[in-house]
């Protein structure tokens, strides 16, 4: 029997993370194959993964107020007196919760996390993309030589203080952190410099008393679209299937079913 297909694309084009796909048979389905491609770059450049899990950082926990404001953002600030640690980092009061993210550990009772990064850029004008990410509970920022380029949803618009609220945005609480990107090329590539550059990351607590506190942060330049799950069949029908996929960055997709 010959099957022919209709696809019900479920969402406006173009196809964004997370995927998804009706396929519609006007005959009985017997077998469905899928083939999956993401659109290819434009421009050839080689991924630099600045920042990750296992990255050594200085950070201060913020338990009371540091009394530091926003100076502690700018490229010029000494954290030469701060604590040396990797990321990730936070605190996990429920276990296992949290636990397998966290590298280095500070107290419970932190409200924020104050983090810097020295990262070297060789040439920016190699520089195609800029992308930020993090597995995280509840929020945090980026800023990068002085300059903000991200921050959660769940936080405050305007000048962040060390016991703003960071939302309720819960980590993956995986032992593999899940880092969700955000395209920031628009608002970094103005600000990052050939040679060094300052990163300086918060993380922000929902409030006194939470159960944990979580920072695995990523920064990565040019960034490769990779498929982190699928695509695969989903919802199957005698004349229906669903087919889903997502990718860690937004990215233009394309799936032949037949």
């Amino acid at each position: 029997m010959r099957v022919t297909f209709r696809t019900v694309l479920c969402a406006p084009p173009p196809w964004r993370r997370p995927g998804r796909l009706a396929v519609k048979a006007v005959a009985p389905v017997l077998v469905v194959g899928c083939v999956f491609a993401l659109a290819p770059h434009a421009q050839a450049q080689t991924e630099m993964v600045l920042i990750e899990r296992g990255t050594a950082m200085r950070y201060l926990a913020n338990s009371a107020d540091p009394g530091l404001g926003s100076t502690w953002t700018a490229s010029a600030f000494d954290d030469s007196g701060w604590t040396a640690g990797v990321y990730g980092i936070g605190y996990e009061n429920i276990p296992p919760g949290a636990t397998g993210l966290i590298d280095t550990t500070v107290p419970d009772t932190t409200r924020s996390i104050y983090s810097r990064v020295t990262v070297n850029v060789p040439d920016v004008g190699q520089v195609s993309s800029v992308f930020v990410g993090a597995d995280y509970d509840d929020g945090y920022a980026v800023w990068i030589n002085g300059t903000e380029v991200f921050r959660s949803s769940g936080l405050p618009a305007g000048a962040l203080d060390w016991n703003s609220s960071g939302g309720n945005h819960e980590s993956s609480n995986d032992i593999v952190p899940y880092y969700e990107f955000t395209d920031v090329t628009g608002s970094a590539m103005g600000v990052l410099v050939n040679g060094d550059n300052e990163v300086a990351i918060a993380a922000f607590n929902a409030g006194a008393g939470s159960s944990d506190l979580v920072l695995v942060p990523n920064l990565t330049l040019n960034k490769t679209k990779q498929v982190d799950r699928g695509p695969y069949l989903q919802m199957g029908t005698s004349d229906a299937v669903t087919v889903r996929w997502r990718t860690e960055v937004p990215t233009d997709s394309r799936v032949l079913c037949g």
